[in-house]
């Protein structure tokens, strides 16, 4: 080691109490070290290890590595050495003559509003009844009950996904009762999730004869919401990483149990705020620890089983240390030396940053549909956190750089200048519906029983659907009573009292139009397709219906009679913001690339044959219905349509009701004013099947 290094000359030694234990990393022997005093762990290598026994404050650090003997093919060097040294003081498990352990970092006001934790102590002492609760939960009785539980819950949401995406439109309807209560909830469940980690922890180190004493535990609050905590770092003295990485899924594995459970009670409980309390806690517990937990990009549960399964350390360190190389490369401070996986870990970084910033999308949706000053304040901060403050740091590196990071600048300013000035080609995509004319929608023209639904196929003339109804049938007997008994009284009347007959006679025309009216509706209960040639039934919403009650003011076809022969219109909307814009660009017989749904080149070149530019509030088809829509065929805003014709003479493939695209062109813009346009609309309730 070099005697100018500026650590060569200190006398180091480890803290009082400092506690080693040898585990397997990466096939190979290494120690973990633990200070309980401060709760700080570090592994480091038997030759490091090795170094740490020399270290006993009489001697240096230099004279303490020229007593090691000289290192072999693949272990640390001295300057490695020297390096993990200095990490052990600034973890504070090693100690320098006359010094003092170093403060704790401490987080910026700005994070601290992203992250706030608050200690409460050691849970310890609960842990005897969370291991009778939960315990049963890591045998191998609890993986078969498990199993049963999630299976059993799947079986009983399926034939309920109405109910379910019921449910969950419901949940758009905040009142602030419904958000205090899931902000309850919501705590109360994590707080279960971190008592699995806490009681998978003791049973895994018990299977190796070791035991961990102490959980700190606290609550956080992530974006205000409460996001309870359980220290289990004492699960680095677990040398076994299967083990380790099932203590890293314990949480996930209690939250999967419960929503299990939560949806078997929904599906048995009666409509009410219980049912509904249920329905969240499912969601929470399933859709919450699956989305979040479960996810390595983040530094939650699914990222500490990634590093122990892989046996990887400090994989978002390094990667904003590579990422950090990276920025002061761009600014001419030269390339930094990577070690063997820093471009792996730069990876993780940016896709940890573009998953970071579609979760902070979502929240700032939610808050925005809540209050704009909410929205406005997660945007602000997001933005100050992630954009602004690294902006700074890497024009700060630019300044200490000086005519080296010139022509980065340059290069810069050029490509912001001309994303907000140069003007390029600009469209948008418009989604809408393959309509065939000559199509037409099958209503029930009476209230009834589905009984009889035909399958699929050429439907000229056929039978498509039958109806009962045992109203109906109970009605016309009674009223065939009424009939007859008026008609023994009236003959009564004619012998007796003549001038009762002709309010008899009123009373009896009144009885034969209500059982004309109800004999209709008997005619009415066959459903025939017309008598066009070509026409083929398409059953739809009809094919799940057997057995169920329609009635006859519902606006919903229950299938269609397609005609395959007839002219195609392809009818699309626009949404209140890109609609004048294409408008008043387009002119009637302009071509537009047209594709269906989802696939990739344009299917052909459509003519532009009608425009309504007349905002309306209802959409031309219920294959365009909003999601979260109130009703069939509502919209969140008000929409214009465009009606596209294909070439004539062209086969389109295409059923009626399909889903296509077709891009518009726009104006040219700027980049970065397409950019803010495409944010905006990203934002916004839009017209989302």
């Amino acid at each position: 080691m070099d005697a100018a290094h500026p650590l060569a000359a200190l006398r180091p030694f480890p803290v009082r109490d400092l506690i080693a234990r040898r585990v397997a990393w990466r096939g190979a022997a290494a120690w973990v070290l633990h200070n309980p005093l401060s709760g700080r762990y570090a592994r480091v290598h038997p030759r490091l290890h090795a170094l740490l026994g020399r270290l006993d404050g009489s001697r240096s650090l230099a004279e303490a590595l020229a007593l090691l003997p000289p290192e072999a093919p693949g272990e640390p060097d001295a300057a490695e050495l020297t390096s993990g040294v200095a990490g052990l003081l600034r973890l504070g498990l090693l100690r320098q003559a006359g010094g003092v352990l170093p403060p704790p970092p401490r987080p910026s006001p700005l994070r601290r509003m992203v992250y706030w934790p608050v200690d409460l102590g050691d849970l310890a002492p609960a842990l005897p009844i969370a291991r009778r609760i939960l315990g049963p939960l890591f045998t191998p009785f609890g993986v078969l009950l498990w199993l049963g539980c999630l299976s059993l819950a799947v079986a009983l949401w399926l034939p309920r996904r109405a109910e379910a995406e019921a449910s969950f439109a419901a949940l758009a309807q905040f009142v602030p009762l419904d958000a205090l209560s899931l902000f309850l909830l919501f705590g109360l469940l994590k707080l279960v999730h971190e008592l699995g980690h806490a009681v998978c922890a003791q049973r895994m180190a018990a299977a190796e004869g070791h035991q961990i004493g102490v959980f700190r535990w606290g609550l956080g609050f992530m974006f205000l919401l409460p996001a309870p905590w359980v220290d289990v770092t004492g699960t680095w003295f677990i040398a076994s990483r299967w083990r380790r990485a099932a203590v890293g899924l314990a949480g996930i594995w209690v939250d999967l149990f419960l929503a299990g459970l939560a949806t078997i009670l929904w599906a048995f409980a009666e409509p009410g705020p219980m049912r509904e309390l249920l329905f969240q806690a499912a969601l929470v517990c399933g859709v919450s620890s699956l989305l979040f937990n479960a996810n390595p990009l983040v530094r939650l549960d699914g990222y500490y089983v990634m590093c122990d399964l892989l046996e990887v350390s400090s994989v978002q360190a390094r990667a904003m240390a590579a990422l950090r190389g990276l920025g002061g490369a761009l600014v001419g401070q030269g390339w930094p030396a990577w070690r063997g996986g820093d471009a792996a870990a730069a990876l993780w970084g940016l896709a940890s940053f573009a998953y970071r910033m579609l979760v902070f999308l979502g929240v700032f949706w939610l808050a925005l549909s809540w209050h704009w000053l909410l929205g406005l304040a997660v945007a602000s901060l997001v933005i100050t956190l992630y954009l602004v403050l690294p902006a700074l740091g890497l024009w700060r590196a630019a300044v200490r750089a000086g005519p080296r990071a010139a022509p980065l600048g340059l290069a810069l300013g050029a490509l912001g200048l001309g994303a907000l000035l140069v003007p390029l080609p600009d469209s948008v995509t418009a989604e809408g519906v393959v309509e065939r004319q000559g199509t037409t929608g099958i209503h029930v023209p009476a209230d009834g029983q589905v009984m009889e639904v035909a399958a699929s196929g050429p439907a000229a003339g056929a039978l498509l659907l039958r109806l009962h109804s045992p109203e109906t049938l109970r009605a016309i007997a009674q009223l065939e009573h009424e009939a007859a008994a008026m008609a023994i009284e009236a003959r009564q009347a004619s012998a007796a009292e003549p001038a009762r007959i002709a309010g008899i006679a009123a009373r009896q025309a009144a009885l034969e139009a209500q059982l004309a009216t109800l004999r209709a509706e008997i005619a009415a209960w066959t459903i025939r397709a017309p008598e066009t040639p070509g026409l083929v039934w398409a059953a739809g919403r009809a094919a799940s219906l057997p057995g169920a009650w329609v009635r006859r003011d519902d606006p919903r076809p229950l299938g269609h009679a397609i005609a395959t022969e007839g002219d195609v219109v392809l009818r699309l909307v626009l949404g209140q913001r890109a609609g004048p814009l294409v408008l008043g660009v387009l002119q009637p017989g302009a071509e537009v690339p047209v594709r269906a749904r989802g696939e990739g080149p344009a299917a052909f070149q459509a003519r532009l044959a009608q425009i309504r530019p007349q905002a309306r509030a209802e959409l031309p088809s219920e294959a365009l219905a909003q999601a979260a829509a109130r009703a069939a065929g509502e919209t969140a805003e008000r929409i214009f349509e465009v009606n596209l014709v294909p070439p004539e003479g062209l086969l389109i493939p295409w059923r009626h009701g399909q889903r296509v695209e077709a891009r518009l062109p726009l104006p040219p813009a700027p980049l970065a004013a397409q950019a803010w346009r495409r944010a905006r609309q990203a934002l916004e309730p839009r017209l989302a099947a």
